[in-house]
């Protein structure tokens, strides 16, 4: 604040400056471009503007600086042109921290074809997972950076090892932001307040008395426990632990509170998940990096507002389990859609800010590889269904994931899943004007709300692997359970690969760094509604169940219940 403050006021106030200059002859007319007293400005903006560049960890080439000196006489707001040239070259892949003329040149260009007042991009984008950053912790200029991932489905074993590494590095460094995990700034301060110091496994063996550590539960043998950080490994007994909510299974990270036994097992007696961050603080810390999508940045972000304001009529309707080789399934969705149809009353503008999320599975059964000619023939059913509804078809948008039973290119076990094969939605792509096939899991931006969609049978299987019983005293629903795993966990399957495979050079697609707007968790379990840490989390239930579906809002930031009279 106060380096941005002295950089305003090095550009707009030069009196000081002036008293400062000495006389000079002045200069030919041809030749004079700038008088004394603003190339004293210059100088000292060029000045605040190498210093501003390095306390964002970047370092600018003397052909980057002068290109940002010119552009900034031009705008007349060098600030604010810094402010922007860093966000877009830190959303870019670099392999180190120096910035040169040529990035320079393509963010200015970049920023300049965004005319204020325009709104950027479409009102719905959908993000593939295997199109998302990566995003680490740089622990030396203690800041996050992301980076592009190459479209492949194999990683390597340096993939693997990061699978947990990356993980427990985005928990840790969360958890030590947390208010009740800050290391006071004096020292002898810690030990008359709340603060809590967290132990490495390697330093129990030092220490006596209750500790608290974080670390991964994991199972090396069966029956017997253990908690593993980057230090080692301990046996830990959960006999008599106290759990707070959620579902705590293998592959979770976790809060531990105990004490040390002479037999090497650490008693347990308190386990809880890591506290949640508010999505405001996560953003304002990631503000600068791509971890959503691969086209964030500050246009994204400064058109929501403005999206938002257009969004009174919009809705994303949210239908699970569409089984289309069942007639009363697909007579069900024709219902749907007559309905929608009818509310647009002809009118393209009313359909255009609807949009149909249609999750899997498709097929009540799965189908083998052999019967792809009878899944496209499914699919060109709906193609039909769909193109009769010439309002929706020609102006609404249509989002297909997957489910974990329909057939997809690559294992349909592994997560993430990719989206639906072309060869057979060739009809919805040649009937339907605005339709997007979505991996599993997909993050949407729908109206500027930021949306993670993931088709998969989660509260069943997580409760059945929970190593403990959940705390009903806290709640008796297990959706409220799941949900709170999920957020505080900052991941959509946080599981074991041996449980759950998961592509190596991919786990961070599950991963949330932030805690989106709206998590759509269709399942196969009957329909909820939970809200959590700023977080609107729900499942339509299955559409056979109740011909049933949901209907969300973005501009309420609300969801409503649905189904056929």
């Amino acid at each position: 604040g106060n380096r941005e403050a002295q950089l305003s006021r090095a550009s707009g106030d030069t009196s000081r400056l002036r008293s400062c200059s000495r006389p000079r002859a002045a200069a030919p007319r041809a030749a004079q471009k700038l008088p004394r007293s603003a190339q004293a400005t210059a100088m000292a903006s060029q000045k605040e503007l190498f210093q501003y560049f390095r306390l964002h960890g970047l370092a600018l080439r003397p052909d980057a600086l002068k290109l940002i000196v010119e552009a900034a006489r031009t705008t007349g707001q060098p600030l604010e042109l810094a402010k922007q040239i860093v966000e877009h070259v830190r959303s870019q892949p670099r392999t180190n921290q120096m910035i040169d003329g040529r990035q320079v040149a393509t963010a200015i260009n970049a920023l300049r074809g965004h005319q204020p007042g325009r709104a950027i991009g479409p009102v719905l984008e959908v993000i593939d997972a295997f199109d998302v950053p990566r995003l680490s912790y740089e622990s030396v200029l203690k800041s996050y950076r992301s980076e592009s991932v190459p479209h492949r489905m194999h990683g390597n074993a340096d993939d693997q090892r990061e699978v947990y590494a990356g993980r427990y590095a985005l928990i840790r460094q969360r958890l030590l932001r947390n208010n009740l995990f800050k290391r006071p700034a004096l020292e002898h301060l810690s030990k008359t307040s709340n603060f809590v110091h967290l132990t490495d496994v390697e330093a129990l063996s030092g220490c006596t008395g209750r500790q608290c550590i974080l670390g991964l539960l994991c199972e090396p043998s069966e029956g017997v426990f253990h908690l593993e950080d980057l230090s080692g490994t301990v046996p830990v007994d959960l006999s008599d632990a106290k759990p707070s909510a959620g579902l705590f299974t293998l592959g979770c990270f976790v809060l531990t509170e105990g004490e040390l036994l002479p037999t090497g097992v650490f008693k347990v007696e308190v386990l809880c998940f890591p506290p949640p961050e508010p999505r405001e603080q996560s953003i304002s810390l990631l503000e600068n990096v791509r971890c959503f999508g691969p086209n964030d940045g500050t246009a994204l972000e400064k058109t929501r507002a403005d999206l938002l304001s257009r969004a009174d009529e919009a809705m994303l309707i949210v239908v699970s389990d569409c089984w289309l080789d069942r007639t009363e399934v697909v007579s069900a969705l024709e219902d749907l859609l007559d309905g929608y149809e009818a509310a647009t009353q002809e009118q393209a503008d009313a359909a255009a800010q609807f949009a149909f999320l249609l999750c899997g599975n498709f097929v009540a059964e799965p189908l083998a590889c052999t019967d792809m000619y009878a899944m496209r023939a499914h699919f060109d059913k709906l193609a039909e269904v769909i193109r009769k509804r010439p309002t929706l078809a020609a102006h609404s948008h249509f989002v297909f994931a997957p489910g974990p039973k329909d057939l997809t290119l690559g294992a349909s076990e592994a997560l993430p899943r990719s989206r639906l094969p072309a060869t057979f939605t060739a009809a919805l792509r040649e009937r339907v004007k605005h339709v997007h096939f979505a991996s599993a899991p997909a993050r949407l931006r729908f109206y500027g709300r930021e949306i993670v969609v993931f088709r998969e049978d989660l509260v069943v299987h997580t409760r059945r692997n929970a190593i403990v019983e959940p705390n009903e005293g806290e709640s008796t629903e297990m959706s409220e359970h799941l949900v709170k795993t999920i957020v505080d966990q900052a991941h959509l399957r946080p599981s074991l690969l041996s449980n759950f495979p998961v592509f190596w050079n991919h786990d961070h697609a599950l991963q949330l760094p932030f805690t989106p707007d709206v998590l759509v968790l269709a399942d196969n379990y009957s329909h909820y509604e939970v809200n959590y840490e700023g977080c609107l989390a729900f499942n339509p239930g299955m559409l056979m169940a109740g011909l049933s579906w949901m209907v969300y809002r973005p501009a309420s930031n609300t969801v409503e219940y649905s189904a056929l009279a």
